[in-house]
C-alpha cells in the first residue's frame, strides 16, 4: 500500500496544472484513494509475491533436506530451482511496481496495469533503465552515506562525553542501525517517487502531445529532444545516401574500367589476327 499511496501521491501532483494546490491534503487523499479504490489491486500484488516466497521457502526446506541426505544431485537441482525463483521474484516485484503506478495513473485493475506497464517498458526501455541505474546508485549512496555521517557525528558527540559512558560501541551501533532504517524508509519513497515521475512523463508524451503537464524545463527536454533525434534521423539518411551514391559511382566506374579492358582486348586479338 505504500507505494501504491506514493504513486497516487506523486502522480496527482504531476497532473496538476497550479502545483501550488498540491501539499499535505493531496497525501491525506492519495491514502484515501489507494484504501477505498485499489486495496484489491495491491492485495493481488501482496499475493503473487507471497506465492513465490512461500515456493522459495519450501525449495529452502528441501535443500536442507538434500544437504542432510547428501543427495549432491538433488542439491543441484533445488539450487537451480532456488535461482530460478529468485530471478521470478525480482521481476515480479518490479512489474508489480510499474503496475501500481499505472493503477496511479489510469486507475487501471491490477492486471490490465501489470500488462500496460510491460508493454510501456518494452517501449521505453533504454529511458527506464537508464533512469533505474541512476536511481539505484544514488540511493545506494545514500544508504551508505547516512548511516556512515550519522555514526560520525554520534561518535564525535559521544566521544566527548565518555568518562560518562561505559563504552561506546553499543550507542554507536545503535545509531547505525537506526540512521540505516530511516535513510532506507526515505530513500524508498525516493526511488517510487523518480519512477512515478518517469511514467508520467512517457504517459503525458502520449496523451498531451500538443498541451503537456510538464512544467517547462521538461518541455523544452522534450522539444530539444525532438529536435535532435529529427537532426540525428536526417544526418543519418544524408549519410545513407552519400554512402548509396558513392557506391553507385563506383560500381559504375568498374563497369567502365570492364568495358575498356574489353574494348583494348578485342582490339589486340584483333591486330594480332
Amino acid at each position: 500500500m505504500g507505494q501504491l499511496v506514493n504513486a497516487l501521491a506523486v502522480s496527482t501532483w504531476y497532473f496538476t496544472r497550479d502545483k501550488s494546490t498540491t501539499g499535505n491534503l493531496t497525501v491525506l487523499s492519495s491514502i484515501h484513494k489507494a484504501f477505498r479504490y485499489h486495496m484489491g489491486s495491491a492485495a493481488f500484488g501482496s499475493l503473487i509475491i507471497a506465492i513465490i516466497k512461500t515456493i522459495r521457502a519450501v525449495i529452502m526446506y528441501l535443500q536442507s533436506k538434500a544437504a542432510k541426505s547428501g543427495n549432491k544431485i538433488a542439491q543441484m537441482v533445488l539450487c537451480c530451482l532456488q535461482c530460478c525463483m529468485w530471478c521470478i521474484e525480482k521481476c515480479m516485484k518490479f512489474i508489480n511496481k510499474h503496475a501500481y503506478i499505472q493503477i496511479a495513473i489510469y486507475g487501471y485493475s491490477f492486471c490490465k496495469a501489470a500488462r500496460c506497464a510491460f508493454f510501456l517498458i518494452l517501449r521505453n526501455i533504454a529511458t527506464i533503465a537508464a533512469v533505474g541505474i541512476v536511481a539505484e546508485i544514488v540511493t545506494m549512496i545514500g544508504r551508505i552515506l547516512v548511516p556512515l555521517m550519522s555514526t560520525f557525528v554520534a561518535y564525535v558527540i559521544l566521544n566527548s562525553m565518555a568518562d560518562q559512558l561505559y563504552t561506546l560501541w553499543f550507542p554507536l551501533l545503535l545509531t547505525f542501525c537506526l540512521s540505516f532504517v530511516v535513510a532506507d524508509l526515505f530513500l524508498s519513497i525516493f526511488s517510487m517517487a523518480i519512477s512515478t515521475i518517469l511514467q508520467c512523463f512517457v504517459a503525458d508524451k502520449e496523451m498531451f502531445p500538443d498541451d503537456p503537464y510538464a512544467e517547462q524545463d521538461l518541455r523544452s527536454c522534450i522539444h530539444t529532444t525532438h529536435a535532435k533525434h529529427e537532426e540525428t534521423d536526417h544526418s543519418c539518411c544524408s549519410c545513407l545516401k552519400k554512402k548509396a551514391d558513392s557506391k553507385v559511382a563506383a560500381t559504375n566506374e568498374s563497369d567502365d574500367d570492364a568495358v575498356e579492358v574489353e574494348v583494348t582486348t578485342t582490339s589486340a586479338e584483333t591486330s594480332a589476327l
